[in-house]
């Protein structure tokens, strides 16, 4: 018995050619429970990993709209970029999307949620590391503040999944 991992984006924030849960429900339960059956024959779990995207590595032109992060910070590549603050209400909305997307996976006969936010440059991790969240909110500062993102996020998906549903937090330790 094993546990497999696949990919995704809540919604269309990385690359155009990206799944995501929440864009087109039906078919993503549809085409995920042919997948999930397939691993589940096999006798091993299978999780969904979830991304909140690039944050600010996401390359502009690609995804179609501006790089956004925790605060207005330089964009990783492209030196006259920077990067767009999330508002609050836009933190909430990304918290949503996470619930959404689980609940659907849930469906399609996900065992578990991963949530991605490692690699020192995807948005989450860069809420995480004080020195790309300038944030005076309640989602910059301390330690505390600038974990309450992704916290918030797991909250989402237990009360949409259920306290049982397994769910996985994947930071690096260079985050901190």
């Amino acid at each position: 018995t094993g546990v497999t991992m696949v990919e995704n984006d809540i919604e269309k924030c990385a690359l155009p050619s990206m799944p995501c849960p929440t864009l087109n429900p039906l078919n993503f339960i549809t085409r995920g429970k042919s997948m999930t059956e397939r691993v589940h024959a096999y006798g091993s779990k299978i999780f969904l990993q979830l991304s909140a995207g690039f944050g600010r590595v996401s390359i502009p032109s690609i995804v179609g709209k501006t790089a956004v992060g925790p605060s207005a910070i330089p964009h990783r590549f492209l030196k006259d970029v920077v990067c767009r603050e999330l508002t609050t209400e836009e933190v909430k909305e990304y918290v949503r999307k996470f619930g959404e997307s689980a609940e659907i996976a849930k469906k399609a006969g996900f065992d578990g949620i991963e949530i991605h936010a490692v690699h020192e440059g995807y948005l989450l991790d860069q809420f995480a590391i004080s020195f790309f969240n300038n944030r005076t909110d309640e989602y910059g500062g301390s330690l505390e503040n600038r974990l309450r993102f992704s916290c918030e996020i797991v909250q989402e998906i237990k009360k949409k999944c259920g306290e049982d549903y397994p769910v996985s937090l994947r930071y690096s330790i260079k985050s901190f």
